[in-house]
């Protein structure tokens, strides 16, 4: 139904997250032509554009959404580059101003940047988050917003085909018919024996494994006795000393210690997350050489689906899974109290519901031991409108199962013909048509729509004009990046003396 004209590793990717079947080539069953050049990105129902358009450079910093389809649960999306807008652009909100982004005629949209341009890492920057606080929570991030630009991405093909009274079909985003799944993530980092327990049998109360993420080098002759106290948990590795560095080496002598003292105690990692979800392209490498499956560093993407890296023009063999960025103690640092605190993560959970994608949450022992209460609200929450939960581990493995799904699916006059040459467990068909949507078995076959049990759509989050003040004055944040690369440096020269 999609044919990718030219060849684009990124965008092959982002329709690899979806779940969307492509072509390189066009058929008589192809619905939309993606065109990617080395500054624009055009979606439409015709191979060839429908006019020549004139296109000016505007520095684009975000986008804030409008009430369009194209923008349905996407919110504020960092883009941090030149782009080439179209003169009449019509949808988004250029740096919140009012300027458009994005040109939508009939059946054709074009996207003002390269997918190379936005979605290659570009470094880390510190973004802040809104809370109702009286300052605002911040947390070094990705320059680029991936899953921002994913969604406008996916968004562009679902509302042309919808718009042509054409089915949107793709791949479950989670296991099972769920519209979503809920996930906990703990990194140890310098935590105490006692408030280890503590957060463990909280976990223990609400009936949840998590994922642990333990740091090697504050435990020494203690490692044993804490793999004991997580033994029902899912135990991964965090680092051996909490510090990533630039070079392959050092990180290579870090982490292979980290892991080799995790074997040594029956543990054998096949996950990882770097302190500080700090992220560089030496990281990954030796991430790949150690033979991990996946990692969670949310200086390379967050609140998003899972994807492979691009190394040297090649996908990388650790999956990336990210997680949300933000986590208590920057919440108590931008002085907010519970509500607001319990209002934030709702707020979060809601919008990746909403999204019908995973909500993974992630915080250390020391904040969940001494807010005890405010960590059953919230993971009760979760659990409560994701539907299910699952460990990040687990839920590598059924993702994996889901790369390795191959099917095509074609219309026909009363519903689409699907066939199914490699399916996976749990991974099920989402199939929107009109303003209703349905999850469908992954078999082969013909579905009729009439046949099908249709469900309502996922609701479309309102977006809060406030997260606006969240961008600009970059100026104000300066002084807190330089005091981590200050603390980053100094901890390095520690360890080398």
């Amino acid at each position: 139904m999609i044919c990718l004209q030219t060849p684009d590793r990124y965008f092959e990717e982002i329709l690899r997250q979806a779940g969307l079947p492509y072509s390189s080539s066009p058929s008589p069953d192809t619905k939309i032509f993606i065109t990617s050049s080395p500054f624009q990105v055009r979606l439409g129902t015709t191979p060839k554009p429908a006019s020549d358009m004139k296109s000016s450079w505007v520095k684009v910093k975000f986008i804030a959404p409008d009430e369009t389809e194209l923008f349905r649960n996407v919110g504020l999306v960092d883009i941090n580059a030149r782009c080439l807008v179209p003169k009449n652009a019509n949808h988004g909100k250029r740096n919140g101003k009012g300027g458009a982004f994005v040109y939508e005629k009939g059946d054709e949209i074009i996207l003002p940047f390269a997918t190379s341009q936005v979605l290659r890492h570009r470094g880390v920057t510190i973004k802040r988050f809104f809370c109702q606080s009286s300052r605002l929570p911040w947390e070094k991030v990705a320059v680029d917003d991936r899953g921002g630009v994913r969604r406008i991405l996916t968004n562009s093909i679902r509302h042309l085909l919808i718009k042509n009274n054409l089915p949107y079909v793709r791949l479950s985003y989670v296991p099972g018919s769920y519209r979503s799944v809920f996930g906990f993530r703990v990194d140890t980092d310098y935590s105490s024996l006692s408030d280890i327990v503590k957060t463990v049998k909280l976990a223990e109360k609400i009936g949840m494994r998590w994922s642990w993420f333990v740091a090697t080098g504050s435990w020494n002759s203690r490692l044993k006795e804490l793999i004991k106290i997580l033994s029902e948990q899912d135990i991964q590795l965090h680092c051996h000393k909490h510090l990533v560095y630039n070079d392959f080496d050092r990180n290579m002598r870090n982490f292979l210690t980290g892991k080799e003292l995790l074997q040594k105690v029956d543990v054998n990692p096949i996950g990882v997350a770097s302190p500080y979800g700090e992220w560089n392209e030496n990281l990954q490498k030796v991430f790949e050489e150690l033979d991990f499956k996946y990692s969670s560093e949310f200086c390379y993407s967050y609140d998003d689906l899972p994807a492979r890296p691009i190394i040297s023009a090649k996908l990388s063999s650790v999956l990336q899974i990210p997680v949300h960025p933000i986590s208590l103690g920057r919440l108590i640092w931008a002085n907010a109290n519970p509500k607001a605190i319990l209002d934030y993560y709702r707020q979060v959970i809601d919008l990746q519901v909403a999204r019908q994608e995973p909500c993974f949450l992630y915080d250390h022992p020391n904040w969940i031991s001494r807010y005890p209460e405010i960590f059953m609200e919230i993971l009760s929450y979760g659990i409560q409108r994701c539907g299910f939960f699952t460990t990040i581990t687990d839920y590598y493995r059924w993702w994996r199962k889901r790369e390795e799904v191959r099917y095509n699916v074609w219309v026909v006059d009363d519903g689409i013909e699907i066939t199914v040459q490699n399916g996976g467990e749990d991974v099920y068909l989402i199939i929107e048509y009109q303003d209703r949507m349905a999850f469908i078995p992954l078999t082969s076959g013909k579905v009729k729509f009439d046949k099908i049990s249709w469900q309502p759509l996922s609701i479309s989050m309102p977006f809060n004009s406030k997260e606006i003040t969240t961008r600009g004055r970059e100026w104000l944040m300066r002084p807190y990046y330089l005091l981590s690369e200050v603390m980053r440096w100094r901890q390095i020269r520690k360890e080398m003396r």
